[in-house]
């Protein structure tokens, strides 16, 4: 029983340490990166799903078929709808996440260099979350499909992005406006949230990295005393936990 309570005790220590705290503040981070990364993978498999094949292609298309296809677009357009809040709740997120963390630290100064440098000066990254308000505050965006015939070619079915609609619908910055002008009038939609995954995820790898750099000392004494009380738990009850902790920095 004595050995029991010591080992209840070190875990109610370990759980209550600085340590402990910090990696869970890593994993939450980690955590909306993951959310943002799954509705962009959604978004794709649907893509994926409709140019399939030329038969599933001429279905969608053949007049018969009129709301099959208006359900596409309706889910496509959810799913769309989910990932610029999702991109935009992976902002806010990270923006709590630096400052509780490092709002007095040499790295806050770092952090907001390459947050500028890779993210903040991207027109791209402006015209998302932009997006994110518009479709929040005023209208979801609108997603068309259109077929692509030419002899000799298979058809090809994508999803699109109305631009000139964008345009009229909201009062855009001048940056913004100057922006939209370099994409189509029907802007392909897989190229417009591959490009944004590319940005965001290159991102938050170089700032998994760094955290990773900067807490190591931290996050290997806690893993030390998670093996020993694993060692303890082993010796009490003759079980192996062998549960790792997943590494806060956000997937490839």
């Amino acid at each position: 029983m004595a050995a029991d309570r010591h080992l209840v005790e070190e875990m109610e220590a370990l759980r209550a340490s600085p340590e402990w705290k910090l990696r869970a503040q890593l994993e939450e981070l980690a955590f909306v990166f993951r959310l943002h990364h799954a509705n962009y993978q959604e978004l794709k498999r649907l893509m994926k799903a409709i140019a399939a094949d030329e038969e599933t292609i001429l279905r969608l298309w053949n007049v018969q078929n009129r709301t099959v296809l208006d359900n596409v677009i309706e889910e496509a357009s959810r799913l769309f709808f989910n990932f610029l809040s999702s991109a935009n709740a992976l902002v806010d997120h990270t923006r709590v996440h630096v400052r509780k963390l490092y709002s007095s630290s040499p790295f806050k100064e770092e952090y907001e260099a390459q947050k500028e440098q890779r993210l903040t000066k991207i027109p791209l990254r402006r015209f998302v979350q932009e997006l994110r308000n518009y479709s929040l505050h005023q209208r979801i965006p609108i997603v068309t499909a259109t077929l692509n015939l030419k002899p000799g070619q298979p058809p090809k079915n994508r999803l699109m992005l109305d631009i000139s609609e964008l345009a009229r619908r909201h009062r855009w910055d001048a940056g913004l406006k100057k922006y939209m002008a370099t994409l189509d009038e029907d802007h392909p939609l897989e190229d417009l949230v591959d490009d944004y995954m590319t940005l965001i995820t290159s991102f938050y790898e170089w700032l998994g990295a760094r955290e990773s750099a900067i807490h190591r000392t931290a996050l290997g004494e806690l893993q030390q005393r998670e093996n020993r009380l694993f060692a303890l738990e082993r010796q009490l009850w003759g079980e192996d936990d062998g549960s790792p902790h997943a590494d806060a920095a956000p997937p490839k």
